[in-house]
């Protein structure tokens, strides 16, 4: 495996030692639920979350409706563990809560995660996001999955081709872009944007690794102003 993956391990390893079960396990859940993940690298999630399941439902910290509401409006890592918890569960029952919870200036990660059950459910009510200063209006059932938008597909396309010969990065690149794409939930991503997105993260990959002779050869080969390219939060990697 990669340093990627073997890092994602160590991380996990050392949240388990540090008794940070629901946070470990979100991380677990997250990787599993990535568009491609190496069979050695899903054995490897598969078998921690086994060995620590019981952990983790000895340590839940939700019990009712009231801890549910209490974790949603706290801090940024109860709201991921509540959005966690109501992915679990039918949403119809929550819409209030959660459009709530939407409205607010919480956590985008929760929102998202919230955002993307939503549209799992095919719910049909109007929701509203504030997102930084911009408010959005929008019916779940009529948003598209990631897996589905154009600007996915074709960043994934581009992927394969560039990245043909370097899976590791061809990897990285994707979790990256799903990423993203789950960050600007519900708004689906068009093909150009996904062009422009998949040629960021290739350069912004190559930067992180310090490989500039490679990204200098990168932007040659596809004709790239680098002007145009988005940039990204390093934190986004971790």
């Amino acid at each position: 495996m990669s340093n990627y993956y073997d890092d994602i391990l160590k991380k996990i390893k050392d949240l388990y030692e540090q008794k940070e079960y629901l946070k470990a396990s979100m991380i677990i859940d997250e990787e599993l639920n990535m568009p491609f993940v190496p069979s050695d690298f899903e054995e490897k999630l598969l078998d921690l979350k086994d060995q620590y399941s019981e952990l983790i439902k000895d340590n839940a910290l939700i019990v009712d409706d009231d801890d549910l509401a209490a974790f949603l409006f706290a801090d940024p890592y109860k709201q991921l563990i509540a959005a966690n918890y109501l992915d679990g569960l039918n949403l119809r029952n929550y819409l209030d809560l959660i459009d709530r919870f939407l409205r607010s200036d919480g956590d985008r990660h929760a929102k998202s995660l919230l955002i993307a059950s939503l549209i799992d459910q095919g719910i049909k009510e109007k929701m509203t996001l504030l997102d930084n200063d911009l408010t959005i209006e929008f019916i779940p059932e009529y948003c598209e999955p990631i897996a589905y938008q154009d600007g996915y597909i074709k960043a994934r396309s581009f992927f394969k081709e560039a990245l043909a010969k370097n899976p590791s990065l061809l990897n990285m690149a994707e979790d990256l872009l799903t990423s993203e794409c789950f960050l600007h939930l519900p708004i689906s991503l068009e093909e150009d944007e996904g062009l422009l997105l998949a040629q960021s993260i290739v350069v912004y990959l190559y930067e992180c690794l310090g490989d500039i002779a490679a990204k200098e050869a990168f932007i040659n080969d596809y004709g790239i102003s680098e002007t145009r390219l988005y940039r990204f939060d390093p934190q986004k990697m971790n």
